[in-house]
Formats: C-alpha cells, sequence, structure tokens
C-alpha cells in the first residue's frame, strides 16, 4: 500500500502539460524518425565532405608549391630555348592556379630569360616585381630595374640618361641609405658610357668611382665582391683608363 502510494504521489506532481508535450514528442519522433535518421546521415555527410574538400585543398597547394619549386628548379637550370620554354609553361600554369607565388618566382624568372636573351619573355615578370618595388616605397630600386629592362633591350641611350637622372636623384634623396645602389649605378653608368664609345665622360665617371671607393664603405664592399679570382674591377678601371688617355 505505501508504495502505491508513493507511485501515486509521485505521477501526481508530473504536470498534464508536460505528459502531453513529451507524447507529442515521442509521436513526432516515431513518426519521422526514419526523416530524422536521413538528415542525421546527410549533415554528416557534409560535414566528412566539406572536411575533405578544406583538406584536399590544402593538399593540392602544398603539391603546387612543390611542383612550383620543381619546375622553377629545372627551368633555372636549363638552356635548351624548347626545354626551358616548356618549364616556363609549366611555370605560367601553377602561377596562374596560385598568384600568390608570384611574389617569390617572379624575379627570379624575370632574371634567367634575361641572361638567356628571352628579353621580351622576361618583361610581363620583371614588370610584376618592379611595380611590387613601387608598392613597397622603394621607387629608386624600381627606377634602377626598369633600367635594366633597357640594357637588356639594347635600349643603351636611354638607360644611360635614365642612370643620370636616378644618380640626381640619389645624391638629393635626404634618405642616406641607398650607398650600394648608388655605386651599382655610377659602376653602370661607367660601363654605358663606355660601349656608346663616350671617351671622356667614361673617364670622369672612373675618377668619380675612385674617389668614392676611398671614401664610402659601401663602395669598398661592392668592389671586393666584384673582385672575384680572375676578374678584378680595380685593374680592370686602370687599364681602362690607360687606354681612354692615351
Amino acid at each position: 500500500m505505501k508504495n502505491n502510494h508513493v507511485n501515486n504521489n509521485s505521477i501526481q506532481k508530473i504536470p498534464l502539460a508536460d505528459l502531453l508535450e513529451e507524447n507529442q514528442t515521442i509521436h513526432w519522433i516515431s513518426t519521422n524518425g526514419r526523416f530524422l535518421l536521413i538528415a542525421f546521415f546527410v549533415i554528416i555527410s557534409l560535414f566528412f565532405l566539406a572536411y575533405r574538400v578544406s583538406f584536399g585543398n590544402k593538399i593540392k597547394s602544398e603539391v603546387n608549391f612543390i611542383n612550383a619549386e620543381n619546375d622553377y628548379q629545372r627551368f633555372a637550370k636549363e638552356n635548351q630555348p624548347v626545354a626551358l620554354q616548356e618549364n616556363l609553361d609549366k611555370l605560367k600554369n601553377i602561377l596562374s592556379a596560385m598568384p600568390e607565388l608570384h611574389t617569390k618566382y617572379d624575379g627570379l624568372i624575370a632574371q634567367k630569360l634575361i641572361t638567356e636573351n628571352e628579353v621580351t619573355a622576361s618583361i610581363p615578370f620583371a614588370m610584376r616585381a618592379i611595380d611590387r618595388t613601387k608598392a613597397e616605397n622603394a621607387p629608386f630600386y624600381s627606377d634602377y630595374s626598369l633600367i635594366t629592362l633597357l640594357v637588356a633591350e639594347q635600349k643603351l641611350e636611354q638607360a644611360l640618361a635614365d642612370s643620370l637622372a636616378l644618380k640626381h636623384s640619389l645624391l638629393n634623396s635626404e634618405n642616406g641609405s641607398h650607398e650600394l645602389l648608388f655605386a651599382s649605378n655610377l659602376l653602370r653608368i661607367a660601363t654605358l658610357q663606355q660601349q656608346l664609345n663616350l671617351k671622356q665622360e667614361e673617364l670622369n665617371t672612373w675618377a668619380e668611382w675612385k674617389e668614392a671607393v676611398n671614401n664610402h664603405e659601401s663602395f669598398q664592399k661592392l668592389l671586393k665582391s666584384l673582385n672575384q679570382e680572375k676578374i678584378s674591377l680595380s685593374r680592370y678601371i686602370e687599364a681602362r683608363e690607360k687606354l681612354l688617355k692615351s
């Protein structure tokens, strides 16, 4: 009797609304159980699909990075025109798929193409690299790079004029951290004057170079880097000066 009393009291404590709601819920689950099961598997399937797509894209990106580096290394070592173009085409495809790789490879590709005398093909890569340099607030280096393209295209008169203008800009710059660029540009001016047979101008530039070497560490560093093994810039300048003075 006691147990029955307890059970009756317990039943009476459950509100009628809760009982109805519970019965309705059970009925809905029972009626729609198959739908819920299908929906559950659809949700799980979508989750795994999203995971696989995300993971797959990550793997694909890593593969593209590896392929780009491998293709570039083959491209950099190649000197046969047909094979060079084949490797370049592969690089272009990867760069199209992953534009973020342009930052790493544009300048390197341009440099390789210029050394292989493929100047026209190098220009799009070089210009992208130069434009990024401008965006990084380094206009002097962009100008120097543009002059490199002029030299590669054998536009020597324009290259000399632009090099002299760059020299003037560097001299008037308030930023004194461009000594190495100034030294490289001055060396280019002398070599351009030589190629254009401007003897007195070349002689004056070599005199300016020698004075700067004695007074600026950047010039000394550049001179040291160029004086390698059998190649001596100092001896070359001496020989040029003797020839120009004779």
